[in-house]
């Protein structure tokens, strides 16, 4: 009888003790899960941490080409704008008188406008205290419409006289330019003289030939 409870007490010694290195078996194995799973989020971390390193760095390069990409625009240089002025001469006044018979720069019987084909010469005087010394007056003989026996605004001729050295502003200037008749004659129509003073157009005499 007492071998039988000897027998007993040593298979319950020999069940408590496997259970109690099962136990502790199976708390190694969790505690090693923890420390494994706890390695797995440390190295997962770090590959984290790397990537948003990665990431902040490629920001960091957009960031830094944007300004170079959003620089303001050059400022346009300042335009200069250049006025000219251009001056006309004064046109200085004159008195003429155009005549068919002209003495000494004298229009005998007063001044005429008319004329016929046969008239021998036209005479223009001209007369004026504003020119000087050095200047030249000119005239051109214009014939405007003569009914096709020329064309229209035909310049006929022109003559030019100098201004003496010995003209000054405490007596008039006076001239006398003529054109004579054709061989012939004057063809009918309509006519103008231009008279210049260092080209600038003075005065205009129309005449018609009837």
């Amino acid at each position: 009888m007492q071998n039988k409870s000897t027998k007993i007490l040593l298979l319950c010694t020999f069940v408590i003790s496997t259970l109690l290195h099962v136990s502790a078996f199976a708390a190694d194995d969790s505690t090693s899960a923890t420390d494994d799973s706890a390695a797995v989020e440390d190295t997962a971390n770090p590959a984290t941490a790397d990537d948003s390193s990665t990431a902040a760095t490629d920001s960091s390069v957009t960031t830094k080409s944007d300004p170079a990409t959003k620089a303001a625009p050059a400022t346009p240089a300042p335009t200069t704008t250049t006025t000219t002025i251009t001056t006309t001469a004064a046109t200085p006044a004159m008195k003429t008188v155009i005549s068919d018979n002209v003495v000494n720069d004298e229009a005998v019987g007063g001044e005429k406008t008319v004329f016929t084909k046969d008239t021998n010469k036209v005479f223009v005087v001209v007369t004026t205290d504003q020119v000087k010394p050095g200047q030249v007056v000119k005239s051109i003989w214009i014939a405007d419409d003569t009914n096709g026996a020329a064309p229209a605004n035909y310049q006929i001729d022109e003559k030019s006289l100098d201004v003496g050295k010995d003209m000054n502003s405490d007596k008039n200037w006076v001239a006398t330019f003529s054109l004579s008749k054709p061989t012939a004659g004057w063809p009918l129509g309509q006519y103008h003289v231009d008279i210049y003073v260092d080209k600038v157009l003075a005065k205009t005499i129309k005449f018609t030939v009837q």
